[in-house]
């Protein structure tokens, strides 16, 4: 009834996978990549399932010949290796591809990737030390180079091959992420290169225009207890997405916890506006203008925000104590006892 309907061939799709009638589900997916690229990756699983390792193999060839190499199919290649158990053979394969080929990348990447998995170090940095010469303006050819400079703790030609990479347009996002996930641990070991954390990531959220870089890196600080750093990167993640709520609230309670209501005051007034219906951010709110001693104010959008509590003991209590701070700062005694008492109250419900 509706032939060539995407909607239809996904469940068909679907439907055939779950039956693991193969052959049908492959042609499918075929059909899909006409609507969207995305579908690559159905059909490179379906191969995979299928056990059609050589099928799969050229698929992935083609994939980071047109679209660059990425972690998700280095990731599929280490799989079939593992399965099919025939490293010698793939290495032999590979090296009569380069010579029938020396022009195609892809053959001297996966050829630094079998002998990286085989612990083969120094037969991997020839071969990429040859891929190098080859083309000598190569960005992919530094996804395998860093590394063997990071092992080396060659950390000058090492970031120097990190920045091409995280620099270049040929190469996918999630391949990045792994070297800047790399570079992040070798700082770890070695923090005399922190400075050089930002620079990476303002490069890497240059090219890709991706904010998840800078709350990534935060999370990590956060993790090293280093606030100030991690306040840092949380913000410049947000002035790229405001509306990232985690981030958001990340970064609103390393504002309060680092003493800087003033900005925990403007931001959460923002992020009411994008989320007005979120309890946490009255409270973040209500804490900030009471260090500022903006006492009516507090008073206002705490009472305001109750309405948007639910059975959560602990952020009542946290309420209850941010308005008897209130009263208590505009004098009302009795007021900030009562309220106190509350807090009291909801405290012992939780224990």
């Amino acid at each position: 009834l509706k032939p060539n309907k995407q909607d239809v061939l996904v469940e068909l799709l679907d439907s055939y996978r779950l039956n693991q009638d193969y052959e049908p589900a492959i042609l499918i997916a075929k059909n899909l990549i006409s609507f969207d690229n995305k579908y690559y990756q159905d059909l490179s699983e379906l191969y995979f399932e299928s056990q059609n390792y050589d099928k799969l193999l050229g698929l992935l060839d083609e994939l980071d010949a047109k679209l660059g190499v990425s972690e998700f199919r280095y990731t599929m290649r280490q799989q079939i290796y593992k399965v099919t158990k025939n490293t010698s053979g793939e290495i032999s394969t590979l090296k009569e591809s380069i010579k029938l080929n020396p022009e195609n990348e892809t053959n001297y990447l996966n050829l630094i990737f079998v002998y990286s998995k085989e612990g083969m170090t120094k037969e991997a940095f020839e071969t990429a030390q040859q891929m190098q010469q080859r083309f000598p303006n190569s960005k992919v050819v530094h996804l395998a180079l860093y590394k063997f400079y990071l092992e080396s703790q060659n950390f000058d030609a090492a970031f120097n091959s990190m920045k091409k990479v995280l620099g270049s347009e040929e190469i996918g996002a999630d391949a990045k992420f792994q070297v800047l996930n790399d570079f992040v641990l070798f700082v770890r070991d070695n923090p005399q290169y922190e400075d050089k954390v930002k620079e990476v990531a303002d490069l890497f959220a240059d090219t890709e225009g991706d904010p998840l870089i800078y709350q990534k890196l935060g999370e990590y600080y956060l993790v090293k207890n280093d606030k100030e750093m991690a306040l840092g990167f949380f913000e410049r993640g947000l002035s790229a997405s405001i509306d990232n709520f985690e981030l958001l609230k990340n970064t609103l309670m390393l504002q309060l916890d680092l003493n800087k209501f003033k900005e925990a005051s403007e931001l959460s007034e923002k992020a009411l506006e994008i989320f007005p219906a979120q309890p946490i951010l009255y409270l973040i709110r209500g804490t900030s203008l009471n260090n500022l001693q903006a006492y009516k104010e507090a008073i206002e959008i705490l009472t305001f925000g109750q309405d948007y509590l639910l059975d959560d003991q602990k952020m009542i209590s946290d309420f209850f104590e941010q308005l008897s701070i209130s009263y208590k700062g505009l004098g009302e005694e009795s007021k900030a006892k009562e309220f106190h008492e509350k807090a009291l109250k909801s405290k012992k419900t939780i224990n």
